[in-house]
């Protein structure tokens, strides 16, 4: 989707457009230590992490949290960034304000940890060029709800909850199916983890070895 958006904005030859995606990089010993790391969220929460700003659509999570109906807290990881204040408003209209927590910054060993104690990783993002949290999160184990169209859908795949990211009860609907369905949630997790691996630094050389390979041989001039 991202290689169909710059073909439909910029005068490229479809031939020369290829998307080889990001690898990640999770390394045992980080991921071990996370579990001795200060935690920063309520075990078995909801969480998101990121900058709180309008592209992030924050204010609708929150408000899709409050919809769900859900009695786990939703953690919000983050600083904040253009128009957060906005975002930050739809706390006013929680029933349950108590229920969602704010973490300015944490270190990285905690994040993850916080991402792996989640219930589920909420990132409906209007707008991304890759979408790094959600590949982080499905590899370590942890489903996510996500949005579908553009970079999130291309990056997560069958392996996420697609949901449409301007609809606060869909949202909704996502967190409080896997707030109530272990199954459901373990489900999740599977797909995720099989969609993870596409994004390994192994399979990364794999696409950008037969990038390099399909390339044209020029001769240099002698």
């Amino acid at each position: 989707m991202v290689r169909q958006d710059i073909l439909a904005n910029l005068p490229i030859s479809p031939e020369k457009v290829v998307n080889l995606g990001q690898p990640i990089c999770l390394e045992d010993h980080e991921v071990a230590e996370s579990a001795y790391s200060p935690s920063v969220a309520p075990e078995g929460g909801f969480l998101y992490f990121g900058t709180v700003e309008r592209r992030k659509n924050v204010g609708r999570i929150i408000a899709a949290h409050a919809a769900s109906g859900t009695m786990r807290p939703l953690t919000i990881i983050g600083n904040d960034g253009w128009e957060a204040d906005n975002e930050w408003a739809a706390l006013r209209l929680h029933p349950n304000p108590e229920l969602v927590r704010r973490v300015a910054w944490c270190s990285r060993p905690s994040l993850l940890r916080a991402i792996r104690e989640a219930r589920a990783v909420v990132f409906p993002s209007l707008a991304e060029g890759f979408g790094l949290p959600i590949v982080e999160a499905m590899a370590l184990g942890t489903p996510v709800i996500t949005s579908r169209g553009h970079a999130t859908e291309e990056i997560a795949s069958a392996g996420a909850f697609l949901i449409d990211p301007c609809d606060v009860q869909e949202i909704a609907r996502a967190i409080a199916s896997l707030d109530r369905s272990d199954d459901i949630r373990a489900a999740y997790v599977q797909r995720g983890l099989a969609r993870a691996s596409d994004f390994s630094m192994h399979h990364f050389a794999q696409r950008l070895h037969a990038f390099y390979t399909q390339l044209p041989v020029r001769s240099l001039p002698l």
